[in-house]
C-alpha cells in the first residue's frame, strides 16, 4: 500500500451540512435541527422564543441579502453604462439605482447616509462623463 491510501484512510474530510436556506454551515461539528435552520451547539436557542428568533432571523437575512445583491447590481449597471458612454442607459439605470437605493435604505439593509452618499457619486460620475462628451 501507497502512503497517499493510508493517509486518506486515516484523514477523512466529514461532507458539509447545509441549512435549509442552501448556505453551507460554517462549525458542522454538532447541529440539531430546529426548523427553518441548523445551529451549531454555540448558539442552539434554550427557549421557544429563541428558536423563533433564529426563524425569523434567517428569513430576513435572506430577505436582506436579495435586496442588497439588487442594489448592488443596479449600481453596477449605471456604472457600466457610464463607463460604455451611453448616456441615455445611465440616466435610466440611475433612476433605477435610486429606487432600489431608497429601498434598502428604508428597510435598513444599509444606512441612508451610505445610499444617499451612493447616489451622489452616481451622479458625480454621470456629469464627469457628460462634460468629457
Amino acid at each position: 500500500m501507497s502512503l497517499d491510501s493510508d493517509r486518506h484512510d486515516c484523514h477523512t474530510t466529514p461532507l458539509p451540512i447545509y441549512l435549509e436556506s442552501g448556505r453551507p454551515l460554517r462549525n458542522p461539528t454538532f447541529s440539531v435541527s430546529i426548523g427553518v435552520a441548523s445551529a451549531t451547539a454555540n448558539h442552539m436557542p434554550n427557549t421557544q422564543s429563541a428558536k423563533k428568533r433564529l426563524r425569523q432571523s434567517e428569513v430576513r437575512r435572506l430577505r436582506n441579502r436579495g435586496v442588497r445583491s439588487n442594489m448592488r447590481s443596479a449600481v453596477r449597471r449605471v456604472r457600466e453604462a457610464v463607463a460604455a458612454g451611453d448616456q441615455e442607459k445611465a440616466q435610466s439605470e440611475f433612476r433605477l439605482a435610486c429606487k432600489k437605493l431608497d429601498q434598502a435604505a428604508a428597510r435598513k439593509v444599509i444606512h441612508r447616509n451610505a445610499a444617499n452618499r451612493t447616489k451622489s457619486r452616481l451622479n458625480a460620475a454621470m456629469k464627469k462623463a457628460t462634460q468629457a462628451a
